[in-house]
């Protein structure tokens, strides 16, 4: 029913176009009452900007998905689904000034951060022994880099398996050789990376590999 040719559909959205107020009313009126109640709650000007846009970029992609009136539903961890719309999967992401949305027509998860200098208490809450061992080996922006890159895939994995902060990250294990891969428990899990390249920032999107559809 959806046509992806074997590549998730990735729509990313620079909040910075909402400067122009006539765009931000645009897509304030474009976006589900459930989504225009999330932006009101928030207090910052920033994170209306991100809600907003995250809900835009699902509204427009969903149109052009052919998706006329979708019914969005959470899961038992608050991962959003599509209740009829059968065969169609999203992710949704916000970091910085980006907001992204990924669909696919298998499970998937997306997640973008903006690189900035690390908290120890961070990397070893996401590293694993031997993940940390390979940072503190690398300089100051290759740390940085990698770092990075390995929590958006982690992250990425984690809202694919729609559990996000409950499952621990140091039970996940990178192997950034070509492709990128990740263990979960010492088992290699059945699933694809994309990463995205944007300045300053980390988006990696994890999918089910083909034969798990």
């Amino acid at each position: 029913m959806y046509s992806f040719s074997g590549q998730p559909l990735l729509r990313i959205f620079d909040t910075g176009k909402f400067d122009s107020q006539e765009l931000y009313e645009e897509a304030y009126n474009r976006v589900s009452s459930q989504r225009r109640q999330k932006v009101d709650a928030l207090r910052f000007p920033e994170d209306k900007r991100l809600c907003l846009a995250a809900g835009y970029l699902l509204e427009e992609g969903l149109q052009e998905l052919g998706v006329e009136t979708p019914d969005l539903r959470y899961g038992p961890y608050q991962k959003p689904y599509l209740n009829q719309a059968e065969g169609l999967y999203f992710s949704l992401s916000h970091s910085g000034t980006y907001s992204v949305c990924a669909f696919f027509d298998r499970e998937i998860g997306v997640d973008i951060e903006k690189i900035a200098p690390l908290s120890h208490k961070l990397v070893r809450y996401v590293c694993t022994d031997e993940e940390y061992q390979f940072l503190m080996q690398q300089s100051e922006q290759a740390q940085q880099e990698q770092f990075f890159r390995l929590w958006t895939a982690k992250e990425s994995y984690m809202k694919y398996c729609g559990k996000g902060l409950s499952l621990p990250p140091r039970e996940l294990e990178i192997d950034f050789s070509q492709p990128l891969s990740i263990k979960e428990k010492g088992n290699k899990a059945k699933v694809d990376f994309r990463e995205h390249p944007i300045e300053g920032y980390k988006l990696t999107v994890c999918y089910a590999q083909e034969c798990q559809k």
